[in-house]
């Protein structure tokens, strides 16, 4: 893989406001746990595609989040523990996220790995509010934003296939001014880069057993104790009506596929750090995620990709309902 060089940085810049620095070791190690990065700060993302997958995607230290409701979004700054509100942005969430994407473009980078830096984060079903006009049934009663976004400036990709490390800085182009500001920036960056491995290597010499516990910033610390007793969505009773209901809207052909859920509500015993540790040991998916973020954390796991855009190339592969059966019965 061919890195950016400071020429790649001279000719990107006027069209770019953000560049990215890369810098690649072969031959590095993976380690044992992810648990040891989560010792030292409240916000990161981790993005993996599972044991038969190509890449694990880490930023521990996040710094900078876009937290979406439905007429602003707050732009939140993390300095130590302490957590600002640094800008407000109004409107609806898809009209600032395209705004904060198109004042903050990075290059494509073809000749690297899928992702160096930008954003990572979900919108919740809720967002499809703001996009039809649809009945509002259900009861909105999980106090989390209705998208999130952690801002990656500072980023490790490991290749499983070539067992390579990429260490990957995003620096801002408006604090390059001329040609020895450009020079720099282009060093610093790519010190922070070596910088970046030392921390890398330094972790992947922990075991586990000597692990330090998670971080627990004072925004979790301060959230209430879930109930003792487990609550379901559903009850069974419940659930099998709505399944005799889903056939009739079938038989009737107001749809062919509705898919029914129980969520399932119980105190977490352990850090969600140490379930996704467990859940990638014992069901890999192909599509995996940890994000954490201000009052809760995310763990993810699904074997389906919805949509994928590489190379100018857009792909959809969703599971359910999407294909035609065989020739046989199976």
């Amino acid at each position: 893989m061919r890195e950016p060089t400071i020429k790649d940085w001279k000719s990107w810049q006027g069209s770019f406001s953000q560049l990215p620095a890369l810098s690649t070791f072969p031959d590095s190690a993976l380690p044992e746990s992810w648990l040891p990065w989560w010792s030292e700060s409240p916000f990161s993302v981790l993005l993996e595609t599972g044991k038969a997958g190509r890449y694990s995607i880490l930023a521990p230290q996040v710094k900078r989040l876009l937290l979406c409701g439905e007429t602003a979004t707050a732009l939140l700054h993390l300095e130590g523990e302490s957590l600002s509100v640094a800008a407000t942005f109004p409107g609806p969430p898809l009209q600032v996220l395209r705004s904060w994407a198109g004042a903050n473009l990075s290059p494509r980078w073809f000749d690297g790995p899928p992702f160096t830096g930008g954003l990572v984060g979900f919108f919740s079903y809720d967002l499809v509010r703001l996009l039809e006009a649809l009945p509002d049934h259900a009861q909105r009663d999980l106090d989390i934003p209705l998208a999130a976004f952690a801002v990656v400036t500072r980023a490790y990709i490991y290749d499983h296939h070539d067992k390579t490390l990429c260490c990957a800085v995003t620096c801002p182009a408006a604090a390059i001014v001329c040609d020895d500001s450009r020079q720099r920036a282009f060093a610093e960056a790519i010190r922070e880069t070596r910088r970046m491995k030392e921390e890398w290597d330094a972790r992947v010499s922990m075991r586990p057993a000597s692990l330090p516990l998670p971080f627990e910033p004072a925004l979790r610390r301060c959230q209430p104790p879930l109930s003792a007793v487990p609550r379901f969505s559903f009850t069974q009773s419940g659930f099998i009506q709505a399944v005799q209901q889903v056939q009739d809207y079938i038989r009737a052909g107001h749809t062919y596929q509705a898919n029914l859920s129980i969520r399932e509500t119980r105190p977490l015993q352990a850090a969600p750090e140490e379930v996704y540790e467990k859940l990638r040991q014992i069901n890999p998916s192909p599509y995996m995620a940890l994000l954490r973020l201000p009052g809760f954390s995310l763990v993810s796991g699904s074997p389906e990709l919805l949509v994928k855009l590489r190379h100018h190339k857009l792909e959809a592969r969703p599971i359910a309902g999407t294909r035609p059966r065989g020739n046989d019965a199976v």
